[in-house]
Order: C-alpha cells, then structure tokens, then sequence
C-alpha cells in the first residue's frame, strides 16, 4: 500500500521579532517553508532523523533540513548529497519543542492531502449537537450523525456516513522521553481522510495521524465502537465489526475481514483479502488472504471470518 506524501506548510512567513527565529529552537540561518516526515522532505521542508532503519538505499536530489544525530551526518550525506544536515545531539526532542512552539502561534497549515476548499458542503447532513471545525471539509452527501465532533484536518468525502458520538481527528497516546529527562507527546500535526461510501458507526475513535494522516479506504464498514490509531491506512472495502482495535501505523489491505472485538497490534500490515477472527489478538504482521484466529492470532487455512461479502 503506497504512503501518501503530505507535508504541512508554514501559514505565514516567519516573522519572530525580538528573540531567535522559530523560538530559538533552531540553529541561526536554518530556514524551511514546510514540515514533512523523513523520507517525504522535499525542497525546503524540514524533518528529523536519529536512526536509519530497515534497507535504506535510496538517493534523493532534494535539498530538505534534516535534523540528525552527529553519527549520522556521514551516512546521511551519502542519501541527501543535497540536504542541509543539522546534527543535534536530540533532534527528535528539538523536533517537538519546535512544533509545540509553531503550534501556539498558529503557524502551520493542515495536511496538505486535503485540498481546498475548507467547510461544510451545503448538500451534507450534520446532525444535531456535532462540531465540525473550520478547517476541515465534509463534502456533498456525506452525513454526520449527532454529538459528532470533526478536528481540524479531516476530510469527510462524499456519501460517506459517520453515525452518532463518533469522533474523527483527536489526538491519539505518544510520549517521547527526551535526552534531558523530559515527556514529550508527539504533536498530531495530520488528519483523517474518510473516503467516499464509507460507514463508520457509532462512539468511533479515529485519531488523527502525527505526520501521515489516517486514512479510510472507499466503501469499507467500521462498526460501532472501533478504535483507529494514528496514521492507520486501511485499504477500500474492509469490513470492521463491532469493537475492532488497530494500533497505529498499521495497514490493513483492500477486502480484509475483522471479526467483533479483534486487536491488530500497532505498526503491522494485514494482506489484502486476509480474514481476521473474532476476539483475536494479531502481534504480527499477516500476509494477503491468510486466516487467522485466537490470542494469539494463527493461521487457519479455510476458516473465514465474517458474513459472505
């Protein structure tokens, strides 16, 4: 499944009279127009980098701000020959101070995924009691059921239906101890993305993503009480039963079946096809069209999971 690129831009050029540009947090003379995540940065977006991981070969000719440990200047500069490299001893703590910082003034601008413009179709339905904030955007026949709250950065397309109490956009859990001893919470700069046909029941949690939105593909289901973290992408016609847990920056593939009460650990990949069984607990990930069942989950060859479909 491909990862969107998004990236979010600063809403005004920086003006910081009377102390360091950006709070001090920065190095003097390092500028950018845009926050992206690593492997996404582009011409003058910013982003960090305290480890490579996994097979890291490509080349990249952009020229990002990349914020790094000393160790990594070297291997870097092999990837990015164009990148400005700022080694920091924490770039990841000097990361979230500095968006903390941006996000009390205001700064940064919604993912850039969802394009303009921002607001409430006059052909959508928005139950009673919900708020939908300003910069988000709930297009033509989507309908919002009562007591719903929309954050900021969420794009309801088209058709799609979000029933009562549910909530699309909040901050998920993330905690970062800091070099200095401090918690850091990561600051859920992206959004969610529900698209079209898509039916997501009542009292949902679908928390915005840190730096990759989370995404709902086209005509799946979410029954009632589901809970989607962070940066979760899950593919076109998923069906979810009631209850369903998925930890962030997971991937759940287009066509899979999650029976009533399952949990899919964070930051793991569910094949497409694949049929998840009721109550189960996934700790790793599952390959396309596989079966699997129990705590914890195992393959089960021709059992499936779910109504037919």
């Amino acid at each position: 499944m491909s990862v969107l690129i998004e990236k979010f831009r600063l809403a005004y050029e920086w003006q910081d009279e009377g102390r360091e540009q950006y709070g001090g947090f920065l190095p003097k003379g390092v500028k950018f127009s845009a926050i992206a995540g690593f492997g996404q940065a582009e011409d003058g977006d910013l982003c960090f980098c305290d480890r490579l991981a996994g097979d890291f070969s490509y080349i990249s000719n952009d020229s990002p701000t990349i914020l790094c440990t000393p160790v990594l200047v070297d291997r870097l500069r092999v990837h990015f020959p164009y990148a400005k490299l700022v080694a920091l001893a924490d770039p990841r703590a000097i990361f979230l101070d500095l968006i903390g910082h941006l996000q009390l003034q205001n700064a940064l601008q919604p993912t850039s995924l969802i394009v303009g413009p921002w607001g409430t179709s006059e052909h959508a339905e928005i139950g009673s009691g919900s708020y939908v904030h300003p910069e988000s955007r709930i297009d033509a026949g989507a309908r919002i059921g009562m007591n719903c709250i929309i954050r900021r950065g969420v794009w309801i397309k088209s058709d799609a239906t979000i029933e009562d109490g549910t909530v699309v956009g909040v901050s998920g859990i993330n905690a970062y101890r800091s070099a200095d001893g401090r918690i850091l919470r990561f600051p859920h700069l992206a959004g969610v993305i529900v698209e079209e046909n898509v039916a997501i029941g009542a009292n949902n949690v679908l928390v915005a993503g840190v730096l990759n939105s989370t995404v709902i593909g086209s005509n799946s289901i979410l029954g009632n009480l589901c809970n989607i973290g962070h940066g979760v992408t899950i593919g076109p016609s998923v069906w979810m039963s009631v209850g369903c847990k998925i930890g962030g920056h997971s991937s759940i593939g287009a066509h899979v079946t999650v029976g009533m009460g399952a949990t899919i650990r964070d930051n793991l990949s569910v094949g497409e096809c694949a049929h998840i069984g009721m109550g189960s607990v996934v700790t790793k990930s599952v390959p396309a069209g596989r079966s699997m069942f129990g705590n914890p989950a195992r393959a089960m060859p021709g059992v499936v999971a779910g109504p037919a479909r």
